[in-house]
């Protein structure tokens, strides 16, 4: 199924591991990783082979989420232009993210001075 999905984890494994040191993580053999937890793919039926994850940080360095990337298609293993494409990614929607938390504060600040 190519359909793209939103799958919720706890803060452990590589995701935990991401978001406690801000650093980009790629991974080619999940499941021969020690810091990989499967529990996830247990509880699904789901089967983790490559994992390429980097932290979602605002402006002041603190990790808001983690994006991450599995099992690139055709078996293959996430390379250096993957990594950039993510960090990018990352960079982009914490902008995103950080300007739509501002405006919808200064909103919330008008409306309360309007009224």
């Amino acid at each position: 199924d190519d359909k793209l999905q939103e799958l919720r984890v706890p803060i452990q494994g590589i995701v935990g591991l991401v978001a406690s040191t801000n650093k980009l993580l790629n991974i080619r053999d999940a499941w021969s990783d020690e810091r990989f937890s499967n529990k996830t793919d247990l509880r699904t039926g789901y089967r983790t082979r490559t994992l390429l994850c980097a932290p979602l940080a605002s402006s002041t360095g603190k990790v808001i989420a983690v994006l991450q990337c599995i099992n690139k298609l055709r078996c293959e293993y996430f390379g250096p232009d993957d990594e950039n494409m993510l960090l990018t990614v990352s960079a982009l929607l914490s902008d995103l993210i950080q300007r739509m938390v501002m405006e919808s504060g200064y909103e919330s600040f008008v409306q309360k001075n309007d009224a």
